[in-house]
């Protein structure tokens, strides 16, 4: 038997070469990306549109013309699910405080202003998934007649809707205490 020597390099292998038809490579697909971006008119949006997305929301949405029209009939009950709700100076006028994060307390204490057979509508900052979690949990407790507001509150305003202090209620324990 014969040993045969083997090199490190097969013949004709160039390290230099493959770096530079690698780097040749990576400019042009950088050069690709860079011209299909420059080409491309519409930049992918970061918020989903509902009408544009099938949005799974758990209850049907109100546009903000017709929320007006249901703010001059004076039938709803306009509901803010901000988180800060209870921070803020202005929300839409009339309007009781359920947010997700204390959902038990805020029902607790709009339970003799707010009945489950009310039609209702909440609203937020206009980012939709919160306020269709607190719609889920409003429906769970038997609240049937929800809708969601499509906009949130900067949205009411622009369009002149009637905007007021945040009616904040309590809930209040056996000793006149607030809890």
């Amino acid at each position: 038997m014969s040993l045969r020597s083997f090199s490190s390099e097969p013949s004709g292998f160039s390290i230099r070469a493959v770096a530079g038809q690698t780097a040749t490579l990576l400019l042009v697909s950088l050069l690709i990306a860079a011209g299909s971006w420059m080409l491309h008119p519409n930049p992918i949006s970061w918020s989903a549109d509902p009408i544009s997305y099938e949005l799974e929301l758990s209850a049907p949405l109100v546009e903000l013309t017709e929320g007006l029209i249901l703010f001059e009939e004076g039938d709803q009950v306009f509901l803010d699910t901000r988180r800060n709700a209870a921070d803020v100076e202005e929300t839409i006028a009339y309007a009781f405080i359920l947010r997700e994060a204390s959902f038990d307390d805020d029902l607790l204490a709009l339970m003799d202003e707010v009945y489950p057979e009310d039609p209702i509508l909440l609203f937020g900052d206009g980012e939709l998934s919160g306020v269709s979690n607190v719609a889920a949990k409003l429906q769970q407790r038997g609240y049937e007649n929800i809708s969601i507001l499509r906009v949130g509150v900067q949205g009411w305003q622009k369009a002149g809707g009637p905007v007021s202090e945040p009616t904040i209620l309590e809930v209040w324990d056996e000793s006149g205490e607030t809890q």
